[in-house]
């Protein structure tokens, strides 16, 4: 999935690895083991589309939260209402 969202101009220092949750009902690893990944990805407003659609296109991918970061708060009203339509 990193190198889709590379293709898609993301920097590679822009995807992090924020966290690997592993259960195991013996305490032991094992390779049929499931693991869940935190994946934090920085984009610019342009590429959320794009972003979204690499994210959809992956089998068991949840988005549990999107973050909206906004130099300035006219920016906010103008492009939030525009990317969640897109979202959709």
């Amino acid at each position: 999935m990193s190198g889709q969202l590379q293709a898609l101009s993301v920097p590679a220092a822009q995807i992090q690895v924020r966290g690997v949750e592993i259960s195991s009902r013996t305490g032991l690893l094992a390779k049929q083991q499931k693991a869940r990944f935190l994946l934090v990805v920085e984009v610019e407003p342009a590429l959320l589309p794009q972003v979204l659609g690499v994210l959809a296109d992956q089998k068991q991918v949840e988005l549990q939260r999107l973050e909206w970061v906004f130099d300035e708060f006219e920016a906010s009203l103008r492009l939030g209402p525009q990317a969640m339509r897109k979202a959709r």
